[in-house]
């Protein structure tokens, strides 16, 4: 046939096309905050972050936010995260994947303390 068009690779699950290995993300906490506790249950604050990978771009919509202490707070590049347990240093975790199963994070310490 003339003109045929060459067969296409299948994507293969959790890799790249073969002959293009896959390149991981990067994830980048960008800004983080302190909170006081002023006489409430819990301490709520913004933080941002991003998140690319070479094959897909920006994924920060991807990205989840999570301490040891509360568990998952958040998802996206710039939620507002409520944290529940007070008067401690806390490492604040922003972890994604990529379309093909490869991680990253970015860990930044947050300190929780009562206020007055």
């Amino acid at each position: 046939m003339s003109g045929a068009m060459a067969p296409r690779q299948k994507l293969k699950k959790g890799r790249p096309l073969e002959g293009f290995p896959n390149q991981g993300p990067t994830v980048q906490i960008t800004a983080f905050q302190s909170l006081v506790q002023a006489g409430v249950p819990e301490a709520s604050g913004e933080f941002t972050a991003t998140a690319t990978d070479p094959e897909q771009g920006d994924i920060a919509r991807d990205l989840v936010w999570s301490t040891a202490a509360d568990g998952q707070l958040g998802e996206g590049a710039a939620p507002i995260l409520t944290f529940t347990t007070p008067g401690a240093s806390q490492n604040l975790t922003a972890q994604v994947f990529d379309g093909f199963g490869e991680g990253a994070n970015d860990v930044v310490q947050v300190t929780v303390s009562g206020g007055e």
